[in-house]
């Protein structure tokens, strides 16, 4: 975030003068696919912007609705658009409900998130001017929670309805071990 050094540092400066307490917490979401629009963003040229089309192919996440080996194969129609279109092409290939790291995501070594980090104590975090009707929760892990109340072969074999709808479940979510399901709400 750019401009932190300059319009932040200036009005955390002077909310600290004149509230005498001078106590400021900063807290910035990990960056994943808002990564990618940086870069995209910050690129040059058009050799710039396909390698990093490249690195996307294999780190981002994309839009369910693209196949990248189309966009490979139509190079020339891409290099025929102007720089800005090139950007916005791109950008417009990214999901964009994976701008930053999911919250119950930091543990996947995938994201390469730091043990510092991680490690954060969320009882000292105080959230403040919330609505009253504001709720904070924390996601689980789909696959975990179906692994975790069902745990056996037998368990799974026994299952016909599953409901998993308002658990704040997030992520992929293998169910073809139940052979014998017959309903799924979620």
């Amino acid at each position: 975030m750019d401009y932190i050094e300059t319009v932040t540092r200036e009005r955390i400066r002077k909310v600290c003068e004149n509230d005498q307490k001078g106590s400021f917490v900063y807290c910035e979401l990990a960056k994943f696919n808002q990564g990618f629009i940086d870069q995209i963003q910050k690129a040059k040229n058009t050799a710039e912007l396909w390698k990093i089309w490249e690195k996307m192919k294999e780190v981002a996440f994309l839009s369910y609705q693209l196949e990248p080996k189309k966009v490979d194969n139509t190079k020339s129609n891409f290099n025929q658009l102007s720089f800005e279109n090139q950007q916005k092409f791109l950008i417009s290939l990214l999901d964009k409900n994976l701008l930053y790291i999911p919250y119950c995501d930091m543990e996947d070594k995938s994201y390469g998130i730091s043990e510092e980090i991680k490690n954060v104590d969320e009882t000292k975090l105080t959230l403040k001017n919330l609505s009253k009707d504001a709720k904070i929760f924390k996601c689980i892990k789909a696959q975990e929670y179906i692994n975790k109340k069902y745990p056996t072969q037998e368990e799974i074999k026994k299952v016909k309805q599953l409901d998993i709808s308002e658990k704040n479940l997030e992520g992929d979510l293998d169910i073809s071990e139940f052979i014998n399901l017959k309903t799924l709400e979620c």
